[in-house]
């Protein structure tokens, strides 16, 4: 998936990544955009080409180890399993939505 991330909300340095992608050719890319490795949020997602990923995690503060780790595991979900997925976060976010 393309996603499109820099170090910071305010940072200029943007570049777009295809994920899930080589933990080697990560660190290259996080070091190009002066993104530490580390166990907090360390990225920014600055969009997506997704619409549906963008919606839930577009425009705002990540780790970018674990979000590969994530679309590493959403790259072996077939179509129906991926509309599950999407279908149940959107039901989630609607539910905190009505809740406060």
């Amino acid at each position: 998936m393309n996603i499109r991330i820099k170090k910071s909300r305010d940072a200029d340095k943007r570049k777009t990544i295809w994920l899930p992608m080589e933990e080697d050719k990560l660190e290259e890319i996080s070091n190009e955009l002066g993104i530490e490795m580390t166990t907090e949020p360390n990225a920014y997602i600055d969009g997506s080409m997704d619409e549906r990923f963008s919606k839930i995690f577009g425009y705002r503060d990540v780790n970018i180890d674990e979000l590969n780790y994530l679309m590493k595991r959403l790259d072996s979900f077939d179509s129906r399993e991926i509309g599950k997925f999407y279908a149940t976060i959107f039901g989630e976010k609607l539910e905190k939505k009505w809740m406060t």
